[in-house]
């Protein structure tokens, strides 16, 4: 994107509040109980149920693509009224925070704050999801240990909030939704371009390692629907013969002082790592921390299968242990462990696994299953290694392409996050810019451009699709 210059405000304030930068000399800074109050309204057992993403907002369970468990007394329920603010009181810090559009009902696991003057609630839904805020959301949440802690309304409301002019805060917003808008739809057009080069990606892996390379090989009916026709020469046989599943677990009376890097499911996306392992001893860990992990193992989600959480370690590793939400696939003597990986990793297999799961809200498979579902491979080492490496080979081009699309991908997104943070905290004064292509705006179909924005990002995470990230 070219650089663009802005325009600064004419004065500014220092020092009102510690984690603020410089303030517009003529915005408010008050603590957020002196505007917000808490709403627990209940009692309204009939409403729609709402829910709140960090990417999405707060919107209707049933439109969020995901099965959820919500209890059947809903007596403790909390109403939320259109331009009320509601937040996760565990996940604010997130970013699972946002003005409502709709009324509804939210879980007792919600605050639900209602404004004490005229705002304008779009403003606030920006404002604190800023990484500014949401660094303050966990700074003054509190609980047991830190996966548990909670945002509370008492220390919630001790926050300074930022307020500018309610005419401001409305010009904010329609520039912003505006700027999301025309952001989005250059995101939407790279994602388009990524998905294409990862289908063409999948395409040759799936080809290779079902069909082979020899033009004139001789195929026959495998009997599985995703895999179809294969070679006649090749084997197939139910996972388990060409894989060890968990093969090692460590056991509980492992010392307590013993250090390994943990690795959850939260950390895996699809055919990558999201997040680095976390480092502790094995009286801190969890005590689904038991799958011990090595170099040439492919590792998969088993529960909530949904996530498509894989990953092949084709480094050396060392004291590297994962969830006992994953199945580690260990290859047998005379697989070569990158074949199977392509294999266990292709969107044909998972797609095979996400079917199979039970369950509504956690969806799993158990280990027998997944050891049961057959697969086709060539009987020698040697030939699945040459299709390994004929893969590597066909995939150069479209690897530099990925890298180079998913790099401006993530700049594009980066700046637009850094555009809204300057925006909301007053560092650059929008009050007479107009949106770069000139059109007059009109909020309803922007509300529509910003929720498909904020979508590319759900779609990311909730989805399993993280391989753009």
């Amino acid at each position: 994107m070219t650089a663009e210059v802005f325009p600064s405000y004419e004065a500014y304030s220092h020092g009102r509040a510690d984690f603020l930068p410089r303030v517009p000399s003529h915005w408010e800074v008050i603590r957020t109980g002196a505007l917000f109050r808490e709403i627990v309204d209940t009692g309204h057992p009939d409403l729609e149920l709402l829910s709140i993403n960090r990417f999405l907002g707060i919107t209707k369970q049933s439109e969020t693509g995901r099965k959820t468990r919500a209890s059947s007394d809903r007596s403790a329920y909390k109403r939320i009224l259109p331009g009320d603010l509601g937040y996760n009181l565990m996940n604010a810090f997130m970013g699972s925070i946002g003005v409502s559009d709709q009324e509804g009902l939210l879980s007792p696991a919600y605050a639900v704050a209602r404004s004490r003057r005229e705002v304008e609630p779009g403003y606030f839904h920006y404002l604190y999801r800023t990484p500014l805020y949401q660094a303050q959301f966990a700074r003054h949440s509190y609980g047991i240990m830190y996966e548990r802690n909670r945002l509370y309304f008492d220390r919630f409301k001790t926050i300074p909030v930022l307020i500018p002019p309610l005419e401001e805060q409305q010009k904010i917003v329609i520039y912003l939704q505006a700027r999301d808008g025309e952001i989005g739809r250059m995101l939407r057009n790279k994602r388009r371009l990524i998905d294409i080069l990862n289908e063409q990606k999948q395409t040759i892996i799936h080809g290779a390692v079902t069909k082979g390379l020899k033009q004139d090989e001789s195929l026959q009916s495998s009997g599985i629907d995703w895999l179809g026709d294969v070679p006649v020469r090749w084997e197939i046989r139910p996972l388990k013969y060409w894989a060890h599943i968990n093969q090692l677990t460590l056991p509980e009376n492992t010392p307590e002082e013993y250090r390994f890097r943990y690795i959850d499911i939260g950390s895996v996306g699809t055919r990558k790592l999201v997040r680095e392992p976390e480092e502790m001893t094995f009286s801190e860990a969890p005590s689904r921390a038991r799958r011990v992990i090595r170099q040439g193992d492919t590792i998969l989600s088993t529960v909530r299968t949904y996530l498509r959480a894989v990953y092949f370690f084709r480094e050396e590793v060392s004291n590297l242990v994962g969830s006992t939400g994953f199945a580690v696939l260990t290859p047998r003597r005379g697989v070569d462990p990158e074949f199977l990986s392509l294999v266990i990793q292709g969107n044909a297999f998972i797609d095979r696994v996400t079917a199979s799961a039970l369950g509504i809200a956690y969806p799993a498979i158990a280990e027998s299953a997944l050891g049961a579902f057959h697969i086709s491979m060539p009987k020698e080492e040697g030939e699945q290694r040459q299709i390994v490496e004929w893969i590597a080979k066909e995939l150069v081009p479209i690897e530099e392409a990925l890298q180079k699309e998913q790099h401006e991908f993530e700049l594009i997104r980066e700046y637009r996050d850094r555009l809204i943070s300057d925006v909301v905290t007053g560092q650059i004064d929008i009050r007479d810019l107009r949106p770069t292509n000139g059109k007059s705006i009109d909020r309803a179909q922007l509300s529509q451009e910003w929720a498909k924005t904020d979508y590319i990002d759900y779609l990311d995470e909730e989805n399993g699709n993280n391989e753009h990230r």
